[in-house]
């Protein structure tokens, strides 16, 4: 995925994929630390507001990407 976006080398996209794995455990600990003070639900919906907007921060930029080459993105990664 990271490579459709603009991630050239497989060294880079490699990183980018670790990166990602790595902010997702994070996230994790931070979740668990702060479910049993906020609540499931707040916690789940506060989850859920903050994915949207990452995922449309996502979608963003890969759109932006596809004007600026000639390559054209996967549309499933443009359309989430």
């Amino acid at each position: 995925m990271f490579h459709q976006v603009g991630f050239c080398s497989d060294f880079s996209s490699t990183l980018a994929s670790v990166g990602l794995g790595v902010l997702k455990v994070a996230s994790t600990a931070v979740s668990l630390s702060i479910v049993d003070r906020v609540g499931r639900r707040k916690a789940l919906v506060g989850g859920v507001a903050v994915m949207a907007v990452s995922v449309a921060g996502m979608a963003a930029v890969a759109y932006q990407q596809v004007g600026r080459k000639e390559t054209m993105l996967d549309p499933s990664l443009v359309i989430i």
